[in-house]
C-alpha cells in the first residue's frame, strides 16, 4: 500500500492501569527525549501504509488486554521487612509462647537429645523451633507433655488432668499437643492472627510450591522466635528449653 498516514509518537497510548497498581512509573512516549526523534525525521513526518497502521491498532489492543492481566511482580524485600518488623504486640500472649517454650519444647527436645531418633535434614530443621511438626504428631513428646499451670480456655478434665488442682476459673491442664494446635484456641492460631491477613496471602501467593500449612508455619516461626518478643525489652533472654538464643 501507499504510505500516506502520519506516524505521531503524541496518539500511541499506554496502558498505564498495571503500572499504577503495581506502583512502578511508566513515562508516557511524550514524556521521553526520543518523542522528536521519532515523529520527525529531518523535517518530515514518516508515513506508514493504511495495512500497517491497522495490523498495529490491532496489536495495541492485544497487548493492552495482556499487560492488564499480567500480575504484579512479588517485593519479596518488603514481605522480609513486614514479617520482620511484625511483634506479639500482647504481653500475655508474649508470655504465654515463653510458657510453652519452657513446658513443652524445653523436655520434648532433651527428650530427643536422650533418644537420639534418626531424623532426616528436613525433620532436623523442622525441631528447632516450638511448633515443630515432629513433636506435635510424633507419640510421646508434645502429648506427653501439658501445661503446668492451669488454662482456662481448656476446662478442667477429670480423667486427663486427674490428679492435679482444680482452680476456680475452672481451668485445666491441655497436653502440649492440645495447647498448641487445638482449634482457635491453640496456640499456633492466636500467633497466626497476629500477621497481617494480606502479608499471608501475598506470601502463599508467591510460595506456591509450599503448602498453605508450611507458609503460615514459617511466619509464625519468624514471630515466635525469642528475638523477635519485647519481652526482653532489648536484652538476651533464656527460653526454648533454657538455652540463649
Amino acid at each position: 500500500g501507499i504510505p500516506f498516514i502520519d506516524v505521531d509518537l503524541s496518539t500511541i497510548q499506554y496502558d498505564s492501569s498495571r503500572s499504577a497498581q503495581c506502583q512502578v512509573s511508566v513515562p508516557q512516549p511524550t514524556e521521553t527525549g526520543w518523542s522528536q526523534s521519532f515523529s520527525t525525521i529531518n523535517n518530515q513526518s514518516a508515513k506508514v501504509p493504511v495495512w500497517w497502521a491497522f495490523m498495529h491498532a490491532l496489536s495495541r489492543a492485544v497487548t493492552s488486554a495482556s499487560v492488564a492481566a499480567i500480575p504484579c511482580g512479588t517485593d519479596l524485600r518488603q514481605m522480609r521487612m513486614e514479617i520482620d518488623a511484625t511483634r506479639i504486640d500482647d504481653p500475655v500472649l508474649a508470655q504465654e509462647v515463653a510458657d510453652f517454650s519452657r513446658d513443652c519444647y524445653g523436655p520434648a527436645r532433651a527428650k530427643l537429645f536422650m533418644q537420639r531418633p534418626d531424623l532426616d535434614e528436613q525433620q532436623m530443621h523442622d525441631v528447632t523451633w516450638i511448633g515443630s511438626r515432629f513433636f506435635t504428631d510424633t507419640g510421646g513428646y508434645y502429648d506427653s507433655y501439658r501445661s503446668s499451670t492451669a488454662r482456662e480456655a481448656w476446662p478442667y478434665d477429670d480423667t486427663r488432668d486427674a490428679g492435679l488442682a482444680q482452680v476456680a476459673n475452672g481451668g485445666g491442664y491441655p497436653t502440649c499437643r492440645q495447647w498448641w494446635s487445638d482449634g482457635s484456641n491453640g496456640l499456633r492460631a492466636r500467633l497466626l492472627g497476629q500477621v497481617d491477613p494480606t502479608l499471608l496471602n501475598r506470601l502463599a501467593g508467591w510460595a506456591g510450591f509450599l503448602s498453605r500449612a508450611e507458609v503460615d508455619d514459617s511466619v509464625i516461626r519468624a514471630i515466635a522466635s525469642p528475638r523477635q518478643q519485647k519481652l526482653n525489652q532489648g536484652s538476651v533472654y533464656t527460653d526454648y528449653g533454657s538455652i540463649i538464643l
